[in-house]
């Protein structure tokens, strides 16, 4: 199962995002949970994650992230357009090839 991590500064549309994600994902036949969390969560939730996916507002706090919880797994600012369009199907479709990428 795909794990995808969403971390904002509140939560309530990264939630509603997180929702178009998993839809997107279930179109596509992928079993996946996707949940978002507030930023201070990291540490708490980012362990087991596939990727980690980053509202345009926290953004500046990926390199942070990655060396607090020493992570090695993606850790990406979503693009604010897609994020504030809430556009689930194009941000999954950049999750896999991400992951893919990572395979390679």
């Amino acid at each position: 199962m795909l794990n995808i991590v969403l971390l904002c500064n509140w939560g309530a549309s990264t939630g509603m995002l997180a929702e178009k994600i998993k839809e997107a994902a279930d179109a596509a036949g992928v079993e996946a949970a996707v949940n978002a969390y507030n930023i201070n969560e990291a540490a708490n939730v980012s362990k087991g994650a596939d990727i980690v996916l980053l509202g345009p507002q926290v953004r500046f706090k990926a390199k942070q992230i990655i060396k607090d919880n020493d992570l090695t797994i993606p850790v990406v600012a979503m693009d604010p357009q897609d994020y504030g369009l809430l556009k689930g199907d194009v941000i999954f479709e950049k999750v896999m090839k991400l992951l893919e990428e990572g395979k390679e």
